[in-house]
Parts: structure tokens; C-alpha cells; sequence
């Protein structure tokens, strides 16, 4: 590895976003990419919970880097944009895609969005009914702070139906709202209905007062505006308006509560709350990306134990990475952060390949991500004829978990169990839905 010492970490990172500067404009002004969100948001995801977020690791003071004498950090960062172009260019080369702003039967997606509503409506009952109040209401009561939140935690994340649940409180409704904005953009207006119907989508999220829900249904509701834009031939520049913008700084104002609830202290200032908040929203991953260098020096490479063991067809007990990584930061931190807190400290996929196995696992890692990226798009691609709103649904929804990839490990939201039986059936449900209908009309009107 080259040596650091002496070098600008500012020279660095200019280094680094001249890597990455190429895919950011293509996604920002190449209309095909924005009607591709899958590969495209994971491009950008990547670039901004990674790449842009180096520069707050960089320019800090941390036992992790020291003063940046380690390069394998940032051979990381150059790495995975490398790998990415790698993989995924060649297929963006070779894919034309038809534009197409169809959205499927009217009464198949109204019938859909009141099933998806139905489901939301159970779980939350269910919730109710096993929890006894929904967080927000303490929250706003002021009776959750940084000193008891995982209390409150364990009746979220801690219960173990927690997995369905989300389903409720995030995924139906993420869904309900993508829905909603293809049948708009088939009708070419966004109408008052769909306005309250994208509205109330956002309701069940903010019940159990997590900290960045409205934050990632705007993220699902943005990549499906993304694809209205992409399918009329416009580039994702053009939702960078006033009123657009607006919208998503409204999207950060429930999320910049809850992180002043959970994680200020007493004497923060108004920077240093700020500062805490930008490092939580962009700097924690680039920071366990970079921490992963000194957990292999101190506990050596894992061997692939972070991997799911379902039904234990492998010989190890799964490693929570997540958790021991946490505990590795807040024993080394030489300055306050939320790693002095208890929780857990997500390690991106490609990091994650790197702890396991050393170089080969982060190039394996990094392909496997990236080429799960490409297969998903293009399932999603070829399903948009047959499956309307609901493949539209879907590819926004993957769309936002490639974005988020770099925030967790491959195996623990993007290829997953639970989300491919999501997908299906969803997929089920509409195609069940427009066949009902389709015979009823035929025994009805004798088509």
C-alpha cells in the first residue's frame, strides 16, 4: 500500500470524487438511467453514504485512520466505483429500453392499493393491539431521550415479529405511495386524491417514531418521480426544482427531530447538533468502512461467518458484525459520537467482503452487489409490460434498497428472503387481481 503521510486529505478526496464523478453526472443528466432506478440509485447511493462522506472522515482526528497513513481505505473508495463501472457498464451499453408511460389497468391498481392498505391497517392493529400505544405519541409527549431510547427501542426493533411488522409500518405504505405517483403519471396529472393518498402513506411510518422514517418514504416516493421523469424522456436534474426541493427538505424535518430527541446532549450547540446530524446521515458508513481496516489488524479476517445461516446449512453461528463493529468504534472513539452509545454500526457490502476475506472478498463482495443490481433491474424491466403499476412499484421500492445498500450488509435487505417473497407477492396479487377482472368483464359483457 502507498503511504498517506504528508498528503492533503483535501487532495484525497478530490481523488476520490474524480472517480466518481462520471456516473454522478450520467445519473443526474442521462434521461435512459433515471427509468433504470435500480442500477442508478445504487451508483448514487454508494457515492454519497461512501464516497462523499470521506471527507468527514478524513479531515477528522480518529484512531481509525490516524493521520490517514493507511491507504486501504481509500483504495476501497476508488475500488467500488471501479468495480461498479466494471460490472454495470457494460450492461448499461448493451440495454435499450422502450419508454413507456403505461401504468396497467386503473381497477387492477385501485384494487391493489386497497389490499395494500388493508394489510397496512392489520399490522398495525396487530401492534396496537400486542404494544398497547405507538411511539410517536411518547415521543411528541416528550418522554423518549438519548438515556432511555433503547428502551423504546426493544418494542420496535427488539420484538421478533419485528420483520413483519415493518411490513406495515414502511413497506405496504412505500408501496401505496409508488403506486399512486405511476397511475398519476399514466394520467398525466398528480391529482388531490393522489396527493392525500401519498399523504396518508406517510402516517403508518411515523407511528413508531423512528428516526429517518419520512426520510426513506420520501427516498421511495423521489425514485418513483425519478421514473415518471425517465419514461417522458427527461433526466433526474429536472425534478431539482424549487418546489421539488422544498419537498425534500420538509422529508428532513421529522428526521432532524428524532436525532435531536435520541442524540443531543446537554451544552450541544446549534453546530455541533448539526455536525452530529450531517455525520449521521453521510459519515457513520464511510466510517465503518474505514474502521474496517484496524477490526481485521485486531480480530483478523472473519471467513465468512457475517453470512446468513439459514437453517444452519453451514458450520459457523452467524457473526453480528454490525454489533461488534459498534463496540469497536466506541472503544476507540477520541471524540463524542453516537458510538459511545449502545446499538449497532452497519459495515457497507463491500466492507463487509473485506473483513471476511481481505482484498478477494471485498473485489467478490463488490461483484456479487453489483451484479445482484443488474439482474434485479433487469427482471423489473422486462416485468413493466405485464405487471403495470405494480413492476413500476417494485422497481422504485428496489430502487431505494440499492440506494441503501451501502448502508448495511448485501445479504440483509437487498437480497433477501423477505423481500423476494414481497416481491412475488405483490406480483401475485396483481396478476390474480387483473385476471378476476378480466374474466368477470368477459362473463359480464361478453368480451
Amino acid at each position: 500500500m502507498i503511504d498517506l503521510v504528508g498528503i492533503s486529505p483535501y487532495l484525497i478526496f478530490a481523488a476520490v470524487m474524480a472517480a466518481y464523478l462520471p456516473g454522478v453526472v450520467a445519473a443526474f443528466l442521462h434521461p435512459r438511467l433515471i427509468a433504470m432506478p435500480v442500477v442508478t440509485f445504487a451508483f448514487l447511493g454508494m457515492f454519497l453514504f461512501t464516497a462523499a462522506g470521506s471527507i468527514l472522515i478524513m479531515t477528522r482526528p480518529h484512531w481509525a485512520l490516524g493521520p490517514l497513513s493507511s491507504s486501504a481505505y481509500v483504495m476501497m473508495l476508488l475500488g467500488q466505483a471501479l468495480i461498479f463501472y466494471a460490472v454495470v457498464g457494460p450492461y448499461l451499453w448493451w440495454r435499450k429500453i422502450r419508454l413507456t408511460t403505461d401504468a396497467g389497468a386503473v381497477v387492477t391498481g385501485n384494487l391493489l392499493l386497497a389490499l395494500l392498505a388493508l394489510a397496512t391497517l392489520a399490522i398495525l392493529a396487530y401492534y396496537y393491539a400486542k404494544v398497547g400505544r405507538f411511539l410517536l405519541f411518547d415521543l411528541v409527549a416528550g418522554h423518549i431521550n438519548r438515556v432511555n431510547i433503547l428502551e423504546y427501542r426493544a418494542l420496535t426493533y427488539g420484538l421478533p415479529e419485528y420483520p413483519v411488522l415493518r411490513l406495515g409500518f414502511f413497506v405496504f405504505p412505500a408501496l401505496i405511495a409508488a403506486i399512486t405517483v405511476a397511475m398519476a403519471s399514466a394520467r398525466g396529472r398528480l391529482g388531490g386524491r393522489a396527493l392525500v393518498t401519498i399523504g396518508l402513506s406517510l402516517v403508518p411510518p411515523l407511528m413508531l417514531a423512528e428516526k429517518a422514517a419520512v426520510l426513506h418514504m420520501a427516498a421511495v416516493v423521489f425514485i418513483a418521480y425519478g421514473l415518471h421523469l425517465g419514461n417522458r424522456g427527461l433526466p433526474l436534474v429536472a425534478a431539482l426544482r424549487g418546489r421539488t426541493l422544498l419537498i425534500v427538505l420538509l422529508a428532513f424535518m421529522p428526521t432532524a427531530f428524532t436525532y435531536l430527541v435520541y442524540f443531543s446532549a446537554p451544552g450541544d450547540t446549534v453546530r455541533s447538533a448539526f455536525d452530529q446530524f450531517l455525520f449521521r446521515i453521510v459519515g457513520v458508513y464511510s466510517e465503518t468502512m474505514a474502521a474496517s481496516v484496524p477490526f481485521v489488524d485486531a480480530h483478523g479476517y472473519l471467513g465468512g461467518t457475517t453470512m446468513p445461516n439459514a437453517k444452519g446449512l453451514f458450520p459457523h453461528e452467524r457473526f453480528n458484525l454490525e454489533a461488534a463493529m459498534h463496540g469497536f468504534l466506541a472503544a476507540g472513539s477520541e471524540y463524542r459520537s453516537q458510538a459511545a452509545l449502545p446499538g449497532a454500526s452497519p459495515v457497507p457490502a463491500t466492507a463487509e467482503g473485506y473483513i471476511n476475506f481481505g482484498w478477494p472478498g471485498f473485489v467478490l463482495f463488490s461483484v456479487v452487489a453489483f451484479a445482484s443490481v443488474v439482474v434485479v433491474q433487469e427482471i423489473l424491466l422486462r416485468l413493466r409490460a405485464r405487471f403495470g403499476a405494480a413492476a413500476w412499484a417494485l422497481s422504485a421500492w428496489y430502487g431505494y434498497l440499492a440506494f441503501t445498500l451501502m448502508t448495511t450488509t448485501v445479504f440483509a435487505t437487498f437480497i433477501s428472503l423477505i423481500h423476494t417473497v414481497l416481491a412475488l407477492g405483490v406480483l401475485v396479487a396483481w396478476y390474480a387481481i387483473d385476471h378476476l377482472l378480466r374474466r368477470f368483464n368477459s362473463k359480464q359483457y361478453g368480451l
